[in-house]
C-alpha cells in the first residue's frame, strides 16, 4: 500500500480520514524532522489546500505524494457573527486563549443567542501535490451539512476537534452530535469527502 503524507499534526483528523479511505495516510508527527507550519494566504479552502500541499512536499526530505486539507465554517448568522475563515479569532478575542472548552463556550453561546442552533456547512478543500511543477496538484472541494447547537454532547470533546461536540448531522431524518456516529455513519456523513479523497487519490 503506497504511502501519503496528510499535511496534520492532529490525530483525529488522520482518523477521521482514516474510516473515508484504503490510503495508508502518514501524520507530519510521524516524520523524523520537524517542518514549521505556513502561512495560509489563500482566499478560500481550496486555495489554501493546494498551497499547504505544495509547501509540505517541497520540505519532505523524502520524497511521497501529499495529502492536505483545508475548511472553512460557514454558519447562517448576521455578518457580525461571523467566523468566516477565521474560527479561532473570536474565540482569542474574547478569551484570550484558544482552546477546545473556549471555542466551545463560545460558540454554544452564539447558538443560544439565534435559540437554540445555528444551520451551518463546512466547504472542504482537499489537495495531493506529487511531484514538483504547476502540473503536479490535483485539488476538489467538498461540503458537510449540518447545525450548530447550543448543548454540547455529554462526552464533550474529542481532543483536537471541538466543533464535534457541538455539531448535529443528520442521519437517516435523525439529527445526531457528530461525536457520537458510528464508524458507518461517518461514513455516512462524510460520503461528499470520501467521494473527493477517492478520486484524488486513485
Amino acid at each position: 500500500m503506497k504511502k501519503v503524507l496528510f499535511a496534520t499534526t492532529n490525530q483525529q483528523k488522520i482518523k477521521r480520514l482514516g474510516f473515508l479511505t484504503d490510503t495508508k495516510l502518514v501524520s507530519l508527527k510521524e516524520l523524523k524532522y520537524e517542518i514549521k507550519e505556513p502561512e495560509e494566504t489563500g482566499k478560500d479552502a481550496l486555495d489554501i489546500a493546494i498551497l499547504k500541499a505544495r509547501y509540505y512536499y517541497s520540505c519532505l526530505k523524502v520524497k511521497m505524494p501529499v495529502l492536505s486539507q483545508d475548511d472553512t465554517l460557514k454558519l447562517q448568522v448576521k455578518s457580525q457573527d461571523d467566523p468566516g475563515n477565521h474560527i479561532k479569532e473570536p474565540v482569542i478575542k474574547k478569551y484570550g486563549e484558544f482552546n477546545d472548552k473556549n471555542a466551545i463556550k463560545y460558540y454554544t453561546d452564539l447558538a443560544k443567542k439565534y435559540g437554540g442552533f445555528i444551520p451551518m456547512y463546512f466547504e472542504y478543500g482537499h489537495a495531493v501535490c506529487f511531484s514538483d511543477g504547476e502540473e503536479s496538484i490535483h485539488a476538489r472541494k467538498s461540503r458537510l451539512q449540518g447545525r450548530l447547537v447550543s448543548e454540547p454532547h455529554e462526552n464533550e470533546s474529542t481532543k483536537g476537534y471541538f466543533l464535534s461536540a457541538i455539531m448535529q448531522v443528520q442521519i437517516r431524518g435523525k439529527w445526531k452530535y457528530y461525536s457520537e456516529l458510528t464508524p458507518r455513519e461517518l461514513i455516512i456523513a462524510d460520503s461528499g469527502i470520501a467521494k473527493s479523497l477517492s478520486r484524488l487519490l486513485q
